[in-house]
């Protein structure tokens, strides 16, 4: 194995070796061309334990913001399945066709694709909210609100739908700056 090939934690269990004054560094210290590399080598070997503690701290903090946006999705999902399915019973309990129309078309207005988009990337489920937010008219907007829920009305309801997938779009900022700063990969996949 050629030395550029040594990770980080194998590197410092080497020179921590050389280092070592019950180990090898009495051995380097006594050759005369290895004595003067004594100082280089505690600079590398400090420099992978600080680089280490840094990339720790960064992991450290990138866990816990994808905790969070996993919290926030959740959330988010549990909500967007509740409306869809509330409209669809209201549909189902309509005794007129166009009662249940309404309450379907109103449903198809906030979630165009069904529920796909709960299990799509943050950033698409993002969008999606958008998209649905935009495609309400002020008489959706009105029957949604004369629909009851526990906590109010659907269009309060929908309203956290939107503020939840806007934190997890926030938090999945947070986790994955642009410019490529942040880990690789579906943004959903690292959380």
């Amino acid at each position: 194995m050629a030395l550029k090939d040594l990770s980080p934690r194998q590197m410092v269990q080497i020179t921590a070796a050389w280092l070592d004054p019950e180990r090898e560094r009495p051995r380097l210290v006594s050759l005369k061309r290895c004595a003067p590399l004594i100082d280089d080598i505690e600079a590398a070997h400090d420099g992978i334990l600080k680089s280490h503690r840094r990339q720790k701290k960064a992991n450290d903090e990138l866990t816990g913001i994808q905790q969070k946006q996993g919290v926030f999705d959740q959330i988010h999902d549990r909500k967007a399945r509740g409306a869809h399915a509330v409209l669809t019973g209201f549909a189902d309990l309509a005794d007129d066709p166009e009662d249940a129309a309404i309450y379907l078309d109103l449903r198809d207005q906030l979630f165009a694709d069904g529920l796909k988009f709960i299990s799509a990337s943050y950033s698409d489920e993002a969008g999606e909210v958008k998209l649905a937010r935009d495609r309400l008219t002020p008489e959706s907007k009105a029957a949604l609100k004369a629909l009851p829920t526990p906590g109010g009305n659907l269009l309060k309801a929908g309203a956290g739908v939107v503020r939840r997938g806007r934190r997890a779009r926030q938090a999945g900022r947070a986790a994955h700056p642009p410019g490529g700063a942040g880990p690789a990969g579906s943004d959903r996949a690292a959380a």
